[in-house]
């Protein structure tokens, strides 16, 4: 029965010691899932601590491109206005310039329709005899100037 017994022991110490390997591993796994835990723990506060802080800088960015956003929305609006009264102008000077240049030929005809008509009538101003002219308007003034003397005396 010794043989016995000796197996007995053996197989006890062999239990034991597996029973000890078995207790580390647990204290191991214990440690580790508790270590796990208090690393997910962390993780989760820092998302939360950057969702509170972010979350708003956020929305305040957004918000802020959306006005910026609206912004260039107007100026292109006013762009296109400006762009399109200065097409309208552009018409306009065009019109007008048609208009000018219509003027300035039917001016052109009128000179040369009345280029001789002119001349001729610039020719008999130059032919005028200034001084006999003159020269008969005093005689005129000689010969009714008594009479006018006279006539004011009725």
């Amino acid at each position: 029965m010794i043989g016995h017994e000796s197996k007995v022991s053996e197989d006890q110490t062999s239990l034991e010691k597996s029973l000890k390997e078995l207790m580390e591993v647990e204290k191991k796994q214990t440690y580790l899932a508790r270590l796990t835990a208090i690393f997910t723990l962390a993780i989760a506060v820092v998302i939360a601590v950057c969702a509170i802080i972010v979350v708003p800088k956020v929305m305040s960015t957004l918000h802020k491109a959306s006005d910026a956003v609206d912004k260039v929305s107007e100026a292109v609006t006013s762009a296109q206005d400006m762009v399109d009264k200065a097409s309208s102008s552009l018409d306009n000077i065009d019109s007008m310039t048609e208009t000018i240049t219509t003027a300035g030929d039917n001016l052109n005809t009128m000179v040369e329709d009345n280029t001789e008509s002119l001349t001729s009538a610039v020719k008999s101003m130059s032919e005028i005899d200034f001084e006999g002219l003159n020269t008969a308007i005093q005689d005129l003034q000689d010969a009714i100037g008594p009479f006018a003397k006279l006539m004011k005396g009725f």
